[in-house]
């Protein structure tokens, strides 16, 4: 499925040129500055609102993934697709895909922070849909760019979905804090 998957993608490259800048940019919604600057902005307005608890919930959250996602390349010790599929040149390990994992451990919260803030169920269920349609969007993009394979990203997915039920779990524990935005 792996190989199957990256000759795909490479072959919709080469057919449509355009669809390489599309993806590049989709995956930079996944990069580590993106994830970082979403996470200390919400922490920091969490902390402005007085929902102190909930932004060190939601950094801790945040670095525990990104610990354990780098302690699974370590452990795992996967190669990366060769060069001939790739769009670009990567670094690292491959399993599990960082963007993929992350951009679930980051959207998916910060769409719970907004969508706890909204009346209509309508709004809840777009802005988590779209935290959802992010992450899937971020993880597609790293097959399509043929620098993971589609098990890492996979992994990855599954990892983040994991961790957020946790934390979510966590959350709920700690009595989900004062105020609407609330994980």
């Amino acid at each position: 499925m792996d190989l199957s998957l990256l000759n795909a993608a490479q072959a919709l490259r080469l057919a449509h040129p355009w669809l390489a800048d599309v993806v590049r940019d989709l995956s930079g919604l996944g990069s580590t500055f993106v994830l970082t600057f979403c996470t200390v902005a919400t922490v920091g307005y969490l902390a402005l609102i007085g929902q102190r608890a909930q932004a060190m919930l939601l950094a801790a959250w945040t670095l525990g993934g990104a610990l354990l996602v780098s302690a699974f390349k370590t452990y795992f010790f996967r190669a990366r697709p060769d060069l001939q599929f790739a769009e670009l040149a990567v670094s690292g390990l491959s399993f599990p895909s960082g963007h993929a994992s992350m951009s679930v451990i980051v959207f998916l919260p910060i769409g719970l922070l907004i969508a706890g803030t909204c009346h209509r169920l309508a709004e809840r269920r777009y802005i988590l849909a779209t935290a959802v349609l992010l992450s899937v969007l971020v993880g597609l993009s790293r097959v399509a760019l043929g620098v993971h394979w589609a098990t890492d990203v996979l992994g990855g997915w599954v990892f983040g979905l994991a961790w957020a039920m946790l934390w979510l779990q966590l959350a709920r524990r700690m009595g989900g804090g004062h105020g609407s935005a609330r994980l």
